[in-house]
């Protein structure tokens, strides 16, 4: 099932293993970019956003942006919160977390500017 993976990829127990200090592993690299000291504070992996499974095209790119203004998803989000986010990023979830299918959602509750790679696709 499509949520299945979408869970094994966000919930990638690598991520902690390289927050615990294993500068060795192919994936510290890129964990450490975001400098976290906590798994729970950690953003998670972004498996892709939209309904992959109904995408008529798929892009394929490094992350686009990464903001600590961002509302995105972090370890003590539940599966289900988890799933919607990338699952109806861009509608059609629980809530707006994109609108104009570029401005990402906020913690203040506004929408941000425009991510420029989704404006750009």
């Amino acid at each position: 099932m499509i949520e299945d993976l979408l869970i094994e990829i966000t919930r990638c127990p690598v991520i902690l293993q390289c927050l615990n200090g294993d500068p060795g592993h192919p994936c510290s690299t890129i964990v450490d970019l975001q400098r976290s000291t906590s798994i729970v504070t950690h953003q998670l992996p972004e498996p892709w956003s939209g309904q992959i499974n109904q995408s008529p095209i798929l892009f394929i790119s490094s992350n686009p942006s990464i903001s600590n203004d961002e509302i995105f998803p972090t370890s003590d989000w539940n599966d289900e919160k988890i799933t919607d986010y990338f699952q109806h990023r861009f509608g059609e979830g629980q809530q707006e977390w994109v609108i104009n299918g570029t401005k990402s959602l906020q913690r203040d509750g506004s929408y941000g500017r425009a991510t420029m790679f989704w404006a750009g696709v």
